[in-house]
């Protein structure tokens, strides 16, 4: 069985987030349920930058978990949009 995850995380360039992953694109992300924070999913690895399709993305995000059609809050800004896109080298599991 084969399994594939790319992990996508909209920010803008320049912010802390993206100069970290330009200073060492090692990362983490932990997913765990609300309901039970003592079990977890947690995926390691290598954060890589990506312009393209970073504004579709945001926009994507904005309707699934507000409904809108488009993300309104960087209109008026110079904010240019990018994708943090991780691939995982390991992942760890704790189910309590």
């Amino acid at each position: 069985m084969t399994h594939s995850f790319h992990g996508c995380h909209s920010t803008v360039k320049g912010r802390r987030k993206h100069l970290n992953v330009e200073a060492d694109p090692r990362c983490s992300v932990i997913v765990y349920p609300k309901d039970n924070p003592y079990s977890y999913v947690e995926v390691r690895g290598t954060a890589e930058v990506e312009n393209e399709g970073a504004r579709e993305l945001i926009d994507r995000l904005c309707q699934e978990y507000t409904g809108n059609d488009r993300y309104t809050a960087d209109d008026g800004t110079d904010n240019v949009r990018i994708i943090l896109r991780i691939r995982p080298e390991k992942v760890v599991t704790l189910i309590r």
